[in-house]
């Protein structure tokens, strides 16, 4: 991206949205998760949630069992919980522990593999109820996100 030379910027909140996806997505590749998960955060409270879109569409993922094998769904069953439950929780615990200073949050925390992907994936949702535009990045993130879910699925 070209030095913008201290000059302002003028912005619509879809392409706020659509700068800080592609970012999360760049994190997410090198493995940056911290950087990934704050990102994705931002781009999805940029736009309005939609029903179907962000977290509503994970935890309808969720419900039909689709994540049952990832780390978080191993996870949820250990616990005894919902998935639907477990999967909000997650990864909203993730986003909010990087965001927020709370004294009842623990000092260190771990960020699971597939959670800056699930946090994307969220914005992602949303950024397309709002018809916003298809990137090389996107397009790359949606193949790794449907050749995980299959390996997710196939308990990998």
């Amino acid at each position: 991206m070209p030095a913008r030379k201290n000059r302002p910027i003028k912005l619509t909140k879809a392409k706020a949205a659509l700068i800080q996806i592609e970012a999360a997505i760049r994190h997410y590749r090198v493995g940056e998760f911290v950087e990934a998960v704050t990102l994705a955060g931002a781009a999805e409270g940029c736009l309005p949630i939609a029903e179907g879109t962000g977290i509503r569409k994970l935890t309808e993922l969720a419900e039909r069992r689709m994540m049952d094998e990832s780390d978080l769904g191993r996870e949820a069953k250990a616990r005894g919980i919902s998935m639907r439950s477990h999967v909000i929780s997650a990864v909203n615990l993730s986003r909010d522990w990087l965001k927020h200073a709370n004294d009842k949050q623990p000092t260190e925390w771990e960020i699971e593999s597939d959670e800056p992907m699930f946090m994307i994936f969220r914005a992602l949702t949303v950024y397309d109820h709002h018809k916003g535009r298809e990137t090389p990045s996107i397009r790359w993130f949606r193949k790794h996100l449907s050749a995980r879910v299959v390996k997710i699925q196939a308990g990998e």
